[in-house]
C-alpha cells in the first residue's frame, strides 16, 4: 500500500493522493443514505406499520432497498471509477475531471446519458 502511495506521490504529488476523493465521498453519502432510508420506508409499507417483521420480509426489504440505491447511484460509481483511473492514463489521454459533477456532465455530453449506467 505504501509503495503505491509513493508511486502516486512521485508522479502526481499530493493532489494525486486525493484523486477521486469527491466521488468516493459522494458515493458513500448517496448510496448509504438511500439504502438505509429506503429500507425503513419499504419495510414499513410492506409490514403495514406493525413492529413484528419476519426474516423473509427483512430479507426482501434489504434486497429491494440495496438494488434501488445501487441503480440510482450508478452514475456516481461510474464517475468514481473514471476519476480514480484517470491518473493511470498517459498524460495526453487524461480527462482531468475537476470533480464528480464535472465527470458526470462530461460523460453525458461526450458519450451519452446511458453510459452512466
Amino acid at each position: 500500500m505504501f509503495s503505491v502511495a509513493g508511486q502516486i506521490y512521485s508522479k502526481e504529488g499530493i493532489p494525486g493522493l486525493y484523486s477521486g476523493l469527491s466521488a468516493a465521498v459522494t458515493r458513500q453519502l448517496t448510496y448509504t443514505t438511500l439504502r438505509l432510508g429506503l429500507y425503513d420506508v419499504i419495510r414499513d409499507s410492506m409490514s403495514g406499520g406493525s413492529g413484528d417483521v419476519s426474516f423473509g420480509l427483512k430479507l426482501c426489504t434489504g434486497l429491494t432497498a440495496g438494488a434501488t440505491a445501487a441503480t440510482i447511484c450508478c452514475p456516481v460509481e461510474v464517475s468514481l471509477v473514471r476519476m480514480q483511473a484517470d491518473g493511470s492514463r498517459p498524460v495526453a489521454d487524461r480527462r482531468n475531471y475537476k470533480h464528480i459533477f464535472d465527470a458526470m456532465i462530461r460523460v453525458t455530453r461526450e458519450e451519452g446519458l446511458l453510459t452512466l449506467w
